[in-house]
């Protein structure tokens, strides 16, 4: 049996198959309650769940319904994506879960436009120019069309996720 890890911070549970990638989310986490603690409780309404598999390289997927975040190892493996930029991705991804909840479309072009200015926003707040720019660049080419493309890691992701809620994993909680 698989064994995945989870922690909780705040109303966030954090669940991975390697505590490593645990340990950069949560600190993500709470520099986002740091930078932007508006932010920060917005994100605590809207997320509750942060899903990470190693298994999955490049792989990123909000669940709105269930109100989680599903993501791949390529989170933790693009330098670009430090501390701050991952809180910034956390925005992003619960800005589509606040759209869904309003009854707003929650995916497309328009959708992620939205989802980009609150991630674009917080990154100014905390005067990144650097990653500002990355995900400007990123924009422009409409990284969600390639995400959309990727539909054997949406299956197993997904297959993951449901073994995940329908508790066929064995789950060990860390502590704080």
């Amino acid at each position: 049996m698989k064994t995945f890890f989870r922690k909780k911070i705040g109303a966030i549970s954090i669940v991975a198959n390697d505590k490593q990638y645990i340990k950069r989310l949560e600190q993500s986490v709470l520099a986002l309650r740091t930078w932007d603690y508006a932010e920060y409780r917005r994100v605590q309404k809207q997320l509750d769940t942060i899903f990470i598999c190693h298994d999955i390289r490049n792989y990123n997927q909000t669940n709105v319904k269930e109100r989680a975040w599903l993501v791949g190892r390529s989170l933790f493996a693009v330098k670009d994506y430090d501390i701050p930029y991952i809180a910034s991705l956390i925005i992003h991804e619960a800005h589509h879960i606040a759209q869904f909840r309003a009854g707003k479309s929650y995916h497309g072009a328009k959708a992620e436009e939205m989802a980009y200015h609150y991630q674009r926003r917080f990154l100014k707040k905390i005067k990144y120019d650097y990653a500002i720019a990355w995900l400007d660049k990123r924009f422009s080419k409409r990284w969600w069309s390639a995400m959309d493309a990727q539909s054997s890691s949406k299956k197993k992701m997904e297959s993951l996720w449901k073994r995940y809620i329908n508790k066929q994993f064995e789950v060990v909680d860390l502590r704080s």
